[in-house]
């Protein structure tokens, strides 16, 4: 009796230890590569020694999102079947694989410790802000991550920073609009740290994050006037192109980006190595590769190889690329439907949850967060790239856990 009292003792330990760590991983997310890794080793260790395994997998099991994650892993182990690259296969699945941390977080957190690791972000990014800030005003020097261009940015580029700062700006509006428990002084709080936010985004080139800071404005005013859709759409149709018109004449930055959108996007056929035109040409020559597999794709990290071909013979003078710059394009190359159809099931898969729930946080944070990655990842990989991965992991273990 003794024993089974110090077992159940050591687990209960072990567990609130994992809480804690879920909290520190939060926290060390935006602010360093290693260490959300080497937390994640850790609690996946911890829940191994102390798991209940009968009763987390009939949660994984009843968990459409977790279902849905482990096809999309098994789509690109099955997908090695078929390639001509083996190693870059096996290099695409090691990166993919850390979404396996999403199921095991999603044990180890509580309503309490998913409460106080989103606190944490936020802390870690005001820090992250706060240093951009000094590093533009030249009171401290800048990073390794202050580009040619003068980005501002301590710990990662601009192209996971600015997707960082407007999940941070969706948080604080949330707490500020949407929390029907947040008292006056969370409030406060809140829309300081939202305009402190808001501005450092466009201090910053980073267009990806921009764009959906507009995307995510608009689903705000729905969900604050989800009783009069009507008023809604108004509003919307009214904000939306006033926030532009007066950040485009007050941020230099964020102007000067757009002009260089629609330039390259003027000169794409000139042959230059543009973002926007690469991104252009990366999309053509992949929808040819598409064209010629349309139902399994070309296998898992077959990409690079099929690409360099295609690319030699419709756009000599471009540079090639290893993954197409969107994660719609790079799935469909790989696995062909069947990749499309797994990756939209995960976001499908959040949204329905969402859609279920009566929690304010999961209801309205847990509709934005796949709405906002749809959107990205037009423009990017942003399920391949550490940073963002682990972000996206991070919340969907908060905001699509069963915590009854």
């Amino acid at each position: 009796m003794n024993t089974a009292l110090q077992k159940s003792n050591v687990k209960t330990t072990l567990y609130n230890l994992n809480s804690l760590l879920l909290i520190a991983f939060g926290f060390f997310l935006p602010i360093s590569v290693a260490l959300p890794n080497i937390l994640g080793v850790i609690i996946v260790l911890l829940w191994l020694i102390q798991a209940n395994f009968r009763n987390d997998i009939e949660k994984i099991r009843n968990n459409m999102l977790i279902r849905a994650i482990l096809a999309f892993l098994l789509l690109h182990l099955i997908g090695l079947i078929w390639t001509s690259d083996l190693p870059t296969g096996l290099h695409i699945i090691a990166k993919e694989s850390i979404l396996l941390f999403l199921p095991v977080f999603m044990m180890a957190f509580n309503r309490q410790s998913a409460e106080t690791a989103i606190g944490a972000f936020m802390a870690a990014m005001l820090i992250s802000c706060a240093l951009s800030f000094l590093m533009w005003f030249q009171v401290i020097p800048p990073s390794h991550y202050m580009t040619d261009e003068g980005d501002p940015i301590a710990f990662m580029g601009r192209i996971s920073y600015s997707p960082f700062l407007t999940i941070a700006i969706y948080i604080a509006l949330f707490y500020l609009l949407l929390d029907p428990a947040s008292g006056n002084r969370k409030k406060q709080f809140s829309a300081m740290a939202a305009l402190f936010l808001s501005i450092n985004l466009f201090m910053t080139n980073g267009r990806a994050g921009q764009i959906i800071f507009f995307v995510m404005i608009g689903i705000v005013i729905f969900q604050y006037y989800s009783k009069n859709l009507l008023r809604a759409l108004t509003i919307t149709a009214i904000a939306l192109p006033v926030f532009t018109f007066m950040i485009y004449n007050v941020s230099s930055t964020f102007r000067d980006r757009i002009k260089l959108a629609i330039s390259e996007i003027e000169h794409y056929g000139d042959g230059n190595n543009t973002s926007v035109g690469l991104r252009i040409a990366f999309t053509k020559n992949s929808f040819e590769i598409i064209q010629n597999n349309p139902l399994f794709g070309v296998g898992t990290g077959d990409f690079s190889r099929e690409y360099e071909t295609v690319n030699k013979r419709n756009t000599p003078t471009l540079l090639a690329t290893s993954h197409p710059h969107n994660m719609y394009i790079l799935e469909m190359v790989q696995f062909g439907v069947i990749g499309l159809a797994s990756l939209l099931s995960i976001l499908y898969a959040e949204i329905r949850i969402s859609l279920h729930s009566n929690v304010a946080l999961q209801k309205h944070f847990g509709l934005t967060l796949p709405i906002l990655f749809a959107v990205i990842m037009l423009s990017d990989c942003y399920l391949l790239g550490h940073f963002t991965t682990m972000l996206f992991i991070f919340f969907s273990a908060i905001l699509y856990n069963d915590y009854s």
